[in-house]
């Protein structure tokens, strides 16, 4: 894997073998035939056709959840960073790792986070649902980018970089 090589290469990188949710414990990975779909949430029976057989069920394994709140305060021990910026792309469980933060949340200058305007996943949020949870947050909108080129003129998902008010 390439990543394990750049960890062996570079003291910075570390490599975690679990999954951000909002509570810690055992779960199921869904791997999906392409891994760009693997996600703790099964796919969705009634997701756009064109996703269907990359986003169907490869296998299954057993992973470790955590929350962001103890991952948080366990990285910022090692690298004593103050002013994280937090990247999701886990596959309709963005809201999941946001609400595993607790109250950590606020420490965040900014953060992206892939928006759903056609549900891929069972049981995840579509957009106006995520991003009404952060604005409550205290997280506004700085940038919408789509992230799936060449499915014009439909858009599926985009990421989107919002910013912490409460931080200056």
């Amino acid at each position: 894997m390439v990543a394990r090589a750049v960890e062996q290469q570079d003291t910075r990188w570390r490599i975690e073998a679990l999954a951000l949710d909002r509570e810690a414990g055992p779960a199921t990975f869904n791997i999906a035939q392409s891994n760009q779909f693997s996600s703790l949430h099964a796919a969705d029976a009634n997701q756009p056709a064109r996703f269907a057989h990359d986003n169907s069920l490869a296998r299954a394994v057993s992973v470790t959840r955590a929350t962001m709140a103890v991952e948080l305060a366990k990285w910022q021990a090692i690298f004593g960073f103050k002013r994280p910026f937090l990247k999701m792309d886990t596959q309709g469980n963005d809201l999941a790792v946001v609400e595993g933060a607790g109250s950590n949340l606020g420490q965040f200058v900014g953060l992206q986070t892939e928006l759903s305007f056609q549900r891929l996943y069972q049981g995840a949020p579509d957009f106006t649902e995520v991003l009404a949870v952060l604005r409550d947050k205290g997280f506004l909108p700085s940038a919408f980018v789509p992230n799936n080129d060449a499915h014009f003129p439909d858009l599926y998902e985009v990421d989107c970089i919002l910013h912490n008010t409460g931080l200056p």
